[in-house]
């Protein structure tokens, strides 16, 4: 089933949530506490976006939630507390069809964004992650990649640092990275990859992709 985020609203507000910041890309949603991250940067969103929200509201909105409406009411959480500064830990990993890259934060998947690059999703989850934590943090973020057993051993060939490289050995990897669908700017970046640090929009500068 194709999911769009005007049903997820539609079912959100259903459940008493409402939009209590919008960035324009990414709307975070609250109910006395509890909060969702919806992407908004597309009409639909991708399967994982919708199945880990749906995933991460069961607890108290009931299984199934987001296609068919629970009997009973949402039970009450605590609010989330504010924080001055924080680090978290952002996890990036593709489509299995190498069509789009999915991202959360690994203390609160409920912060989730999509895109259709490696650099394009990096920005969103910065976004996102500014759109959780509004004015009350400043949100650093740790981007991991979290790939196939096949690309890491194409990209670990190509490592500047790996015993005897070689020209040959980054041109080799670029030729099977293709062949598993990364488009030529994805593997511009997972070439040129090094440990990186976005920062949410509002706290300061997102840094440029590794």
């Amino acid at each position: 089933m194709v999911m769009t985020r005007d049903r997820v609203e539609e079912r959100l507000a259903a459940h008493g949530y409402r939009a209590v910041r919008d960035t324009g890309d990414h709307a975070l949603y609250e109910h006395h506490g509890d909060r969702i991250v919806v992407p908004l940067h597309s009409r639909e969103l991708s399967p994982w976006s919708a199945r880990v929200i749906e995933w991460s509201l069961e607890p108290r909105l009931g299984r199934g939630w987001l296609t068919e409406p629970p009997v009973e009411p949402p039970a009450e959480t605590a609010r989330v507390p504010a924080l001055a500064s924080v680090r978290l830990n952002l996890v990036v990993r593709p489509e299995p069809d190498c069509s789009a890259w999915n991202a959360f934060v690994v203390e609160e998947p409920r912060i989730l964004t999509f895109g259709a690059s490696l650099a394009e999703v990096k920005r969103r989850a910065a976004d996102a992650a500014e759109a959780w934590f509004a004015d009350t943090a400043v949100v650093d973020l740790d981007v991991h990649l979290q790939l196939d057993g096949e690309s890491n051993r194409w990209l670990a060939q190509a490592d500047p640092a790996s015993p005897s490289p070689s020209p040959s050995d980054a041109v080799e990897a670029r030729r099977q990275l293709q062949l598993l669908g990364f488009a030529a700017a994805d593997i511009d970046d997972l070439l040129a990859w090094t440990p990186t640090v976005v920062r949410a929009q509002g706290a300061g500068s997102v840094s440029a992709p590794g």
